[in-house]
């Protein structure tokens, strides 16, 4: 990704060169980005449109992928609680749970979803009148885990996953993705608790809920302080 001038683009170039030492790469996040117009999120390449799994809503108008997500991805930060998933998207996942054998960190996690498709929302649903899309298994727990990437590839590391239908989100990457995965995948929860439902939209009534996010996140990704600064 490049920012360049005043009015900075954010672009995915196809071909992403990979510093000597394996650098983290860290996307430049702006702290008001939530609070631009139409004309300023346009200026950096990016619109609202469909809310994401994570409740996002500003988006890159090339890629579609959620600014967001995509700023989460790229600090190593991967996983999820159910209860803080948005509600358009709980009940789909809460089924694709049933069909995945979530195992350890390091193990390959089978779906016996033998199509390795299913329907599930993501950002072409605005225009679809059945709000979900045919979506690779393993698309849709990475997007639950690491966050939309819109209509970015996926690729499985082949290096590291034995499993011909595996969905762990480490056995996955995409541009966004920086060299080593994290050794943790935090929080990962996917039993229900109304407490944290009914939390989940209070904070989301108040525009909190990235907030409460990346705080949660802070103490494991490596540069905590990039998070909010512009």
């Amino acid at each position: 990704m490049c920012l360049t001038g005043a009015h900075s683009v954010f672009v995915l170039s196809k071909k992403r060169k990979v510093p000597e030492k394996k650098q983290r790469i860290v996307l430049p996040f702006h702290k008001d980005i939530d609070i631009l117009d139409a004309e300023g999120l346009e200026n950096l390449g990016l619109y609202r449109g469909m809310d994401c799994i994570h409740g996002h809503s500003i988006r890159n108008i090339k890629d579609k992928w959620c600014y967001h997500c995509a700023h989460r991805i790229s600090v190593n930060s991967c996983g999820f609680d159910i209860n803080y998933i948005d509600s358009e998207y709980k009940i789909r996942f809460l089924e694709f749970l049933k069909h995945v054998d979530v195992k350890g960190t390091n193990e390959c996690w089978p779906c016996d979803i033998k199509s390795k498709r299913m329907t599930f929302p993501s950002y072409r649903s605005e225009s679809s009148k059945a709000f979900s899309e045919n979506l690779m298994v393993a698309k849709i727990m990475y997007t639950a885990a690491w966050g939309d990437i819109g209509s970015l590839r996926l690729t499985r590391k082949k290096d590291v996953c034995t499993v011909d239908n595996c969905v762990n989100p480490l056995h996955w990457e995409c541009v966004l993705n920086i060299d080593v995965a994290p050794k943790t995948i935090h929080p990962l929860v996917y039993e229900l608790d109304f407490a944290k439902i009914k939390h989940y939209g209070i904070l989301k009534q108040q525009k909190k809920v990235e907030d409460y996010r990346l705080a949660q996140f802070k103490k494991h990704i490596i540069h905590p302080s990039l998070l909010m600064q512009g």
